[in-house]
């Protein structure tokens, strides 16, 4: 792969990027780009750099490209990102999984690590008890990102594993060439066939925490398809793991949240059946089917009194379930902005705080 180029370098525009291109032997790589997501590193100055380097890189793909002038340029700015992430899944499949953040297990390990970090911040950060004090400061003392850059990030994150995801399934059983950026070398393929368990068991790690963020970011879709690929493997572990029927309720009740904030109704009551049928257990049954009125023609009242007693009276809820129903139950209190349904239901959520506003975190 040859002498690994500055990050820095790379992400100011002080290294050029057609040279950093012929360096790495291929025309469309971007594997900077990936330890820029998985190792936090970002250029020291203004917010500027990040324009900056989105042209940067599409100013050199486009002199590239010359040659093939048919190859379609994106306009607007999260397409151009996107386009990134779109070629920067492409790398890492054509190279099995080899890049700059280390051997194919390394990459994976990274990826992982990063998409359960995000994960458990926005779990410490909604639950009610646990929220991290507001004077904490970072550890290396640098001020923290804005917010744009932030939701930037988790985005590209998101979008990098649902598409490595995507490419490595092709790889794997052959489908669809409708989402194929390039072709997959042979080699690619024959690698990923002959490591399809290794890269299953990885992919199911991985769903859950992706489900989770992608929930919190507002990425209903995405909690959907991760979670109906992650439920698929926990029914199927349930027999040897006791935890995979715990975890696979809180999946399928953070997936029939998403799909109320959807207004899809039905598609819960099949949800339903499925955990019924699958985990053979009742946990999560009541939940869902307070999800089922939020949903369906937004009977939010009826919806906030079944919630309200499965959250005082079932003693088996554990911290994951509890959160679903009080951010549930929050969504709907900012729908009906009734002053006081708010007060009314304050002391369940929030306890004996007074301060605590009810519409904090949305």
């Amino acid at each position: 792969m040859g002498i690994r180029p500055s990050i820095f370098e790379f992400f100011t525009g002080e290294l050029p990027l057609t040279e950093y291109w012929l360096a790495s032997n291929h025309p469309q790589v971007y594997h900077l780009f990936v330890a820029i997501l998985v190792e936090h590193l970002k250029a020291k100055g203004t917010y500027v750099w990040m324009d900056e380097c989105l042209e940067t890189i599409i100013q050199g793909c486009q002199n590239i490209s010359q040659d093939t002038p048919d190859i379609p340029m994106p306009d607007a700015f999260i397409e151009k990102w996107d386009w990134i992430i779109n070629q920067t899944a492409n790398f890492c499949i054509v190279n099995k999984m080899k890049t700059p953040v280390g051997k194919p297990m390394q990459t994976f390990q990274a990826f992982e690590n990063e998409i359960k970090r995000r994960a458990s911040e926005v779990l410490s950060r909604k639950n009610l008890h646990k929220r991290p004090k507001a004077a904490e400061e970072t550890s290396s003392g640098s001020p923290p990102l804005k917010y744009s850059i932030q939701w930037l990030r988790v985005h590209l994150l998101l979008k990098l594993i649902e598409v490595s995801e995507k490419l490595m399934l092709s790889a794997i059983y052959g489908g669809s060439s409708v989402f194929t950026l390039t072709e997959i070398p042979v080699t690619a393929r024959q690698f990923f066939t002959m490591n399809s368990a290794s890269c299953e068991v990885w992919l199911n790690r991985v769903y859950y925490p992706a489900l989770v963020v992608a929930y919190f970011r507002g990425y209903y879709g995405l909690v959907i398809r991760f979670g109906s690929n992650a439920l698929t493997h926990y029914a199927r572990q349930k027999a040897t793991d006791e935890k995979m029927v715990l975890t696979g309720v809180c999946t399928a009740c953070l997936m029939s949240l998403a799909m109320a904030v959807l207004g899809e109704p039905m598609e819960i009551v099949g949800l339903r059946r499925r955990v019924r049928e699958e985990f053979g257990t009742e946990m999560g049954q009541s939940l869902m089917e307070a999800l089922v009125e939020m949903a369906a023609n937004a009977r939010y009242e009826i919806a906030l009194v079944v919630l309200e007693t499965i959250l005082v009276t079932d003693g088996t809820l554990n911290e994951t379930l509890k959160l679903i129903i009080q951010v549930a139950m929050i969504d709907m209190l900012n729908r009906i902005r009734l002053p006081q349904a708010v007060e009314y239901y304050r002391n369940t959520l929030y306890g004996e705080d007074p301060d605590a506003p009810i519409s904090g975190d949305f």
